[in-house]
């Protein structure tokens, strides 16, 4: 005779156990997550305050923008805008959430950095959008040098990366010459001529 008279009690019974089992698994390692993410934001809270004047900040190299190409009010704000960014303090600082960047740079610092990163972001978006223009104004070679610079800085705009494939295919495109002789300066070319001539002398 089975020890236990009703299947079903014990089947459900394992399943009890098993789910006491689990939930304790996942309260211990939830309970462990979260005190490990308050050690972090301790030591984050405690680091010590970076000197920012040190950073090697991004440069916009504004001379090379065609600004002034347009009385367009879009396209003027735009490089108005493109001219305060180059102004001040910039980095790449994506992805990074507010405990590293104290733990890198300090609490104190926490501020500076999160406008520093909203000013970056701001640039990498104005690029695309200048790009945008001049790719319409058939500026293709200005296009690209705006959007190259963006992919220096690690713009994880992913238009900013289409933009620029799209300007290169069009860049290779314009520096096809329709008016050259393709077979110029062709040796094999030449030497077959040559010995057409010489048959039918």
């Amino acid at each position: 005779m089975s020890v236990f008279p009703f299947p079903g009690i014990a089947t459900l019974l394992g399943v009890i156990v098993v789910l006491g089992v689990r939930y304790r698994y996942l309260s211990k390692k939830q309970k462990d997550k979260e005190e490990s993410y308050y050690e972090l934001e301790k030591r984050a809270d405690a680091a010590p305050t970076a000197d920012l004047s040190k950073l090697d900040y991004i440069k916009v190299p504004v001379q090379d923008f065609p600004f002034g190409f347009s009385d367009d009010p879009e396209v003027c704000l735009i490089e108005e805008e493109l001219l305060a960014l180059s102004k001040k303090p910039l980095l790449n600082l994506s992805r990074r959430s507010n405990t590293s960047l104290k733990l890198e740079f300090g609490a104190r610092n926490l501020k500076k950095m999160q406008v520093i990163a909203d000013d970056y972001d701001r640039l990498v978006v104005l690029l695309c959008d200048y790009a945008k223009i001049l790719m319409e104004n058939e500026m293709i070679e200005e296009a690209c040098r705006v959007l190259s610079f963006g992919e220096d800085i690690g713009s994880d705009v992913s238009q900013n990366k289409t933009l620029l494939q799209e300007c290169r295919e069009k860049s290779d495109i314009h520096t096809d010459d329709p008016d050259k002789d393709p077979d110029a300066g062709d040796p094999e070319k030449d030497r077959s001529d040559d010995v057409k001539n010489a048959s039918e002398t």
